[in-house]
């Protein structure tokens, strides 16, 4: 489900875009499940922010090598 940095280097700035939106959704869907008590694994919702700040870091190293 996670994409490892090397993975994430190789993506566009509209892939990476794209990927973002995926995940925050992904996030919003888990804090409301949590909310309810419906998710078992807590710990995804950590995995999921984590895979945020990859994704916006290579943004970021995008945006400043152009």
């Amino acid at each position: 489900m996670f994409k490892d940095i090397k993975e994430l280097r190789g993506l566009s700035a509209q892939d990476l875009q794209s990927e973002l939106f995926v995940l925050r959704k992904a996030s919003l869907d888990l804090r409301l499940s949590i909310s309810v008590n419906q998710l078992r694994d807590v710990s995804m919702f950590k995995k999921t922010r984590a895979q945020i700040a990859r994704v916006l870091a290579c943004l970021r190293e995008q945006e400043k090598n152009n």
